[in-house]
């Protein structure tokens, strides 16, 4: 699917049922379109280059070996005590590496150069080792950039 600008791979957005799914790529994407026009807009207000500015994005990571385990850790994290599910469906890649790859991939696509993320999980080794091995293989040189 092509929205904006942006290839929308084929895969789910945990949380987000199909029936809401274009609502959902599409408030990800207005969203990312209208970071980019304001922060060109702003830079030549100011007179700087736009190219001058990493642009990344905070979010969470849930990583499994398979997409199951991860939506399983995933739907634990959603009945925790305060959670708020609505947040939580923006602000999470959750799945198996190449399901975390690919979701990773399409904001760098879209123009930003690095993400950073928060495990909800760290304290187990693997799926921290398994996220670095995962989105190591998304780096560019930074020539390329």
């Amino acid at each position: 699917m092509k929205f904006l600008g942006f290839q929308i791979p084929n895969y789910t957005f945990p949380g987000v049922t199909n029936d809401r799914l274009f609502d959902h790529v599409a408030m990800l994407a207005n969203t990312a379109e209208r970071a980019g026009v304001d922060l060109e807009r702003h830079c030549e207000a100011v007179g700087r280059d736009p190219r001058t500015i990493v642009k990344t994005r905070l979010g969470s990571l849930i990583i499994g070996k398979t997409d199951a385990e991860a939506e399983r850790l995933y739907e634990q994290l959603l009945n925790r005590p305060g959670v708020n599910r609505d947040w939580a469906r923006a602000g999470f890649i959750v799945g198996g590496p190449d399901r975390v790859a690919e979701q990773a991939r399409t904001f760098l696509d879209a123009g930003l150069d690095g993400l950073i993320f928060n495990m909800p999980h760290m304290e187990d080794p693997e799926a921290i080792a398994l996220a670095g091995e995962t989105l190591a293989r998304l780096r560019q040189p930074a020539a390329a950039r």
